[in-house]
Order: structure tokens, then sequence, then C-alpha cells
């Protein structure tokens, strides 16, 4: 008896590429005769989306392993997302990134907007996955515009819908309702009746006190897969700063000193289980509580002027905390596709209860950047060394 699995493992940074990114995502662990043996499929899945893209993002944007891509519809309403994987496997189950813009989750759920997931063996004849023959999304209002459909599913990770048992399928459809949000990245699983493996390790992170951290693991086997995160080899439980101490994707909201150490996480099912790596959390003592973009003019027609007596727009921050926050490594930038495109000098300290006016002229020189505003508008983000945002303004 044959068993198939496809590893598709998601991560912020640079797609791979070519024989790397087909070996990502492509590889197949078939369990014949008690060996392990390892094989590629032949044909790349093929991805489409039912509807064209915003702002020349394309459906496969959502399938390429990286995060920080993203595919805005042009449509706001139902819709799919598709990928044709060439070859039949037993299909277990997916979940999606979402965002509100390519970055922003807001930390919030997509309230009445609907979700849903679809199976096929030949493209034409589909089967829903529903609250009787998949889990996953309970905490979610199950059944919202569209038959089988759940609404209010959390920005970000979902978690995973998974089929109680997998079946045949070549074909894989995300159904979303459109609502102008952007789908970062779809992952989709077909799992073996095998013990548990780690296929993506828990990598170490950094943050800034008061800030959020999240560590992750993939593991791939026999379903259901059930997670219990651990501290320094003690068990984690879930509390107002901490959520998913029993699922793949472990966060800490305000961080703090005492959080600092070493980070693992044991996946088991009904054959074994198996102890990640331990990944280490460093916390920078800095804190950006009290950080806001105040003010913003990118038409300056008669307000302030540069030291060359230039109007170009400008920004403001301001740190309306109590605490001097030094920004030293931190990013502005106002674009989704580029997080660090202007740092902030070395030795920047905005102190309590002061400004800062940066201007936004493309010139070189003191207070100003590297960017220009533009009169259409946009997003204006302050982002960290840990590539997290840390304040953002729509302008």
């Amino acid at each position: 008896m044959k068993h198939f699995q496809i590893v598709h493992s998601p991560a912020v940074g640079s797609a791979p590429s070519g024989s790397q990114w087909v070996a990502l995502k492509f590889r197949l662990l078939l369990l014949l005769a008690g060996s392990l043996l390892t094989t590629i499929l032949a044909a790349e899945p093929v991805v489409k989306g039912e509807r064209p893209g915003l702002d020349k993002t394309t459906p496969e944007m959502a399938f390429d392993g990286n995060l920080a891509t993203f595919f805005r519809s042009s449509y706001q309403d139902w819709q799919y997302f598709q990928v044709d994987f060439g070859e039949v496997a037993p299909f277990s189950g997916l979940r999606r990134y979402m965002t509100t813009d390519g970055i922003d989750t807001r930390s919030r759920n997509r309230s009445f907007q609907g979700e849903g997931a679809q199976y096929s063996l030949d493209g034409s004849r589909w089967t829903l996955l529903t609250s009787k023959n998949a889990t996953g999304w309970e905490s979610a209002v199950n059944y919202g515009a569209q038959l089988h459909a759940w609404h209010t599913v959390p920005y970000g990770w979902s978690p995973w819908l998974l089929l109680e048992t997998p079946v045949d399928a070549r074909f894989v459809r995300f159904n979303w309702d459109g609502s102008n949000d952007a789908l970062n990245e779809v992952e989709i699983r077909f799992g073996p009746d095998a013990p548990p493996k780690i296929s993506t390790q828990p990598a170490d992170q950094s943050g800034i006190a008061g800030a959020s951290v999240t560590f992750e693991v993939n593991a791939i086997g026999a379903l259901p897969l059930t997670y219990q995160w651990l501290k320094d080899d003690d068990k984690i439980s879930d509390d107002d700063r901490i959520s998913g101490a029993t699922t793949a994707t472990l966060t800490i909201t305000k961080v703090e000193s005492t959080d600092t150490g070493l980070y693992s996480v044991v996946v088991r099912n009904r054959l074994d289980s198996v102890t990640s790596r331990s990944a280490k959390l460093t916390i920078d003592p800095r804190t950006t509580r009290g950080l806001w973009i105040n003010e913003w003019l990118a038409r300056n027609e008669s307000g302030l002027l540069d030291e060359e007596k230039d109007r170009p727009g400008w920004i403001e921050l301001a740190n309306i905390g109590t605490t001097d926050i030094d920004l030293s490594g931190f990013y502005l930038t106002d674009r989704t596709d580029d997080l660090t495109l202007w740092p902030f000098p070395d030795g920047t300290v905005l102190q309590a209860g002061d400004f800062l006016v940066l201007f936004a002229s493309g010139k070189e020189g003191p207070n100003h950047l590297n960017f220009k505003l533009t009169p259409e508008g946009g997003r204006l983000a302050i982002i960290g060394p840990d590539a997290r945002p840390r304040n953002h303004a729509a302008l």
C-alpha cells in the first residue's frame, strides 16, 4: 500500500525557484514494504484564479512559499483559487494566510466574510469540506452567505481545515468572499498513514519589548496531529498574552524579558510523537510603546520648507509615551513589497513627548526620506528590526 505526502512549507523571505522549489513543493514520500523512498512529481502544479488580480498581483503569488507576496482580486464577491497537482494523491486539508492589504492582519477576524474549500478528481465534479467531513474551523461561524461556508475566520494563518479521512484528489480549491482583502498564501496538505515528522522546524526569533513574536512548525504524518509547545522544556498554556500553545503556531504578545528562553513543540499522532529543535527567543529591551505616525502631508503647497527652501511632502512622528524610543534598526516605508525602504540612521532616538519631522523628498541628507508621498493615497508603516509593522497610517 502506498502513502503519499506533498510538502509545501511557506516562509517569510525569498521564495525558492527551479529544482529547489520543486523539491520543496512536490516531494512525495512513499512508504512501501517498510522502506521510505523519495521521488518527485513529474509535473508542477498549475495555479489559477477565477478573477484577475489588482496591481499586477497573480494567483501564483499566493502559492509561492513567500508570505511577503500576495494576490488581491479585482472582484469583491465569491471566487475561487485553484491548484491542479497533475496527479492524484490523498488530500487531507488546507489553511490560508490573509491580510487586509498584504501586511496588516489587524489582530481580528474577517468579520462576516465567507470562506470554504473543495476538492475534485477530474476538475468538474467537486466535493465541499463541511462541518460533517472536516474539522479545524469550529470556532468560526459555520455556513455564511454561501452554502457550506464559514465566516469570521481570523486574519493571518487560519487554523488547518482538515478532512476526517484523507481522500483522493487532483484539484483543490479555496473559495472566499473578496472584500478587497489580500490572499498571501494557501498551504495544502496531503497526509500519509505515518508517524509525525517535522518538515519545517521553528526558527529563532527576536523581538522588541512590547511587540509580538510567533513560532511556527510544519509537520506531516497521519492525521490528526496534536501540538504542545514548551518553554525551557516546560509546557506552555494559553493566557492573556499567549495563544496557540496547542497548535502549530505559537504567538506571544507584549513580550518581555521573562519570555527569553528556548521554545520547542511536541507533535503527536496515534502512532508516535516527535519533538522539534529548540528555537531561541531573544528580547530587545527597547520598547516602541507610544510611537505614532502623527501627521503627514503629500501635497505641500504652502507649508514646511526644507533646508533648500523646497516644499516636499512630510511625515511627523510622535512619541506619546513616557519612555525614549531608540529607532536604530527600524524602517519607514510606503510599499508592501519593500519593508526596509528607508532605514532610520543608527542613534536616532525619539524622546518621550517629542516629535520628528521627515521630508518625503527623495533627497539625501538628514531628515530626508528616499521616497516621496503620492497624493493618490497609500499606506505608511514603521517596520521593526524583526520585520514586523509597529505602526500604520492610511494616506
